[in-house]
């Protein structure tokens, strides 16, 4: 008979089970606790409810408003806000593979093609930009552009305004053979910056009702999320806006989720949307050829 002090099989199980149980909890909560940390902000802004406004700002009708005090590393100050500084990324002809290799591979096929070498915007196009190319008379005025917001994701225009733009900025929309190149690499990456990771630190999702915010009803300032970056440098290709992206036949879809979007399924390499006409979380950024034709 076992004594008193002693564990049977059975309570063994018992305690085991139960210890496995509170470490699977403590590792939720601390996952939870990480995903919806109020500490997602870019070092050099503040948080104020789902937004990261600069120093000196206030929060109204979800924008940041007013002269910041100062603007994070890689941002310009203006008198309306901060903007990222704008940069091209080279990648070079490269192959890509975007799928999950686990158990998701029974529900999403994988695809694989090649790009020719290409520049990437590094970030998305912003209502600054935009309002340049209006002041240059090459794109037309969207009912959104009021430059509250320089920094901010320009979005609420066409297909056609976009790639009016970028056709001004000497490039075209984005294909999907070269988000994928720029996403998911050869690696399948899930996200941009690897295989997992999906925290509010490193993406602007979640901000209308969680995990990473409450009461949202605009994007982030553009490159507000560097954690998030690719290995080349690229920003916010999950979350903030999502993307239009042109299709092989022509037709535009929309990649990358955004700020509205709650699930990490909307924001992996593979996600994809019905583009359906101006949205206020839809952007897009532009290529550029680098060929010596």
């Amino acid at each position: 008979m076992s004594g008193a002090g002693q564990l049977t099989p059975r309570r063994t199980g018992l305690v085991l089970g139960l210890a496995g149980f509170g470490l699977l909890a403590l590792a939720t909560f601390y996952g939870l606790r990480e995903r919806a940390s109020e500490h997602h902000c870019l070092a050099g802004l503040l948080a104020l409810g789902p937004r990261c406004c600069a120093e000196g700002q206030r929060l109204w009708a979800g924008a940041c408003l007013g002269l910041p005090k100062a603007c994070p590393g890689g941002f310009e100050r203006t008198e309306q806000g901060c903007q990222v500084v704008a940069r091209r990324v080279a990648l070079s002809a490269r192959r890509y593979r975007v799928g999950p290799n686990d158990w998701e591979s029974e529900h999403i096929a994988a695809d694989s093609g090649q790009v020719e070498a290409f520049e990437l915007d590094q970030a998305e196009v912003t209502q600054a930009r935009y309002a340049a190319c209006v002041a240059a008379k090459a794109c037309s005025r969207s009912v959104m552009l009021e430059l509250q917001e320089p920094g901010a994701p320009m979005t609420l225009v066409s297909g056609e305004q976009a790639q009016a733009y970028c056709r001004w900025s000497g490039g075209a929309l984005v294909t999907r053979a070269q988000w994928l190149s720029a996403t998911a690499t050869l690696e399948s990456f899930r996200f941009p910056w690897g295989q997992t990771g999906l925290v509010c630190r490193r993406a602007s999702f979640g901000l209308v009702a969680g995990p990473c915010g409450e009461g949202g009803s605009r994007p982030e300032w553009t490159g507000t999320r560097p954690d998030g970056k690719s290995p080349l440098g690229i920003l916010d290709l999950a979350g903030n806006v999502a993307e239009l992206v042109r299709e092989p036949d022509g037709s535009l879809r929309v990649r990358g989720g955004s700020f509205r979007s709650r699930m990490a399924a909307e924001l992996k390499s593979w996600a994809t949307r019905d583009y359906v006409g101006p949205q206020d979380d839809v952007g897009w950024r532009c290529a550029y050829s680098t060929s010596s034709d």
